[in-house]
């Protein structure tokens, strides 16, 4: 998923917070989805697993701040009042070290997502997308941008130098993606000025970046994105919750027989982020399951 949801951090410098509880297996949604659908306070991130009581599954909520107890109260009342918590700060950690050591290389369809100590292994016939850890971590390896670079691989199929949207787009994985296949112009935008930089910087190094056009923008409201309308293609790979908050302003932006790709959603918040859009005339053409994420792929 993209940067723009996931606070900038330095080495020493941890402001994440973590919050932990156990759920009956019969009411971990409803749990997860409380806490991901409040404003206050706004989590960064909501996960749930199976624990080891057969029971039981463990919900973990990560916040950039340390969340007032009386706002965690206020958010259990609904659900009974009575299911423990743990809050604790998240230890601190040198996340552009770890992150340089998770950038292992990985085939995703027509792409190679590697590094430039790597670039040498790229399969005879695979794109090349070049990454270094920096300040946005959407590089592939997280199964949510696998997902839509595999459906970017099919869509590939139907579609001949599309106009193309990469919204959300962290570090630009997506956008420098459809730019190296179709050798075509592609709008890539996010909320994040820092992230637009590092996917501008990444578009250069990948060898595309006369091919971007980057915008910084709160969802679509941005005179250059209304111009550039209509997209025959728009990716968004952000969480449910804003991927169905955009549906209304997002689905006018997608030419007729468009593709949008949506990823960022649990398997179980497919037919919620579905239901919006299909509000606005668009259809489920293929959909991609990796673990507990999906990965969409609408048509108008």
């Amino acid at each position: 998923m993209t940067s723009a949801m996931a606070p900038t951090v330095s080495a020493g410098e941890s402001r994440l917070w973590s919050l932990e509880l156990a759920a009956p297996h019969d009411q971990v949604e409803a749990v997860a989805c409380v806490f991901e659908n409040a404003d206050r306070p706004q989590a960064l991130a909501v996960s749930w697993m199976a624990s080891d009581h057969s029971r039981e599954c463990r919900v973990c909520v990560l916040y950039d701040h340390k969340p007032p107890a009386a706002q965690i109260t206020a958010l259990l009342k609904p659900l009974g009042g009575t299911l423990p918590y743990r809050l604790r700060r998240v230890p601190e950690t040198d996340w552009v070290r770890k992150s340089q050591e998770d950038l292992t290389p990985i085939r995703a369809g027509r792409f190679f997502v590697t590094t430039k100590t790597h670039r040498a292994r790229t399969p005879p016939g695979a794109l090349p997308l070049v990454f270094e850890a920096g300040q946005a971590f959407a590089t592939g390896h997280h199964a949510t941008t696998l997902g839509c670079l595999l459906a970017l691989t099919q869509v590939a199929k139907k579609l001949n130098r599309p106009r193309t949207l990469d919204l959300g787009c962290g570090s630009g994985v997506l956008g420098i993606a459809a730019a190296k296949l179709w050798r075509h112009q592609v709008v890539i935008g996010d909320l994040d000025p820092i992230a637009v930089k590092t996917a501008q910087e990444n578009a250069r190094r990948n060898g595309v970046g006369p091919l971007i056009t980057a915008i910084t923008a709160t969802g679509v409201r941005h005179a250059r994105l209304a111009a550039a309308a209509p997209f025959d293609l728009v990716m968004v790979n952000i969480l449910a919750r804003p991927l169905a908050m955009l549906a209304p302003s997002l689905s006018p932006l997608l030419a007729p027989c468009g593709r949008l790709i949506l990823s960022g959603l649990l398997s179980t918040q497919e037919a919620w982020v579905r239901t919006a859009y299909g509000h606005h005339g668009l259809t489920l053409r293929h959909r991609i399951i990796l673990g507990e994420w999906s990965t969409l792929v609408l048509v108008r």
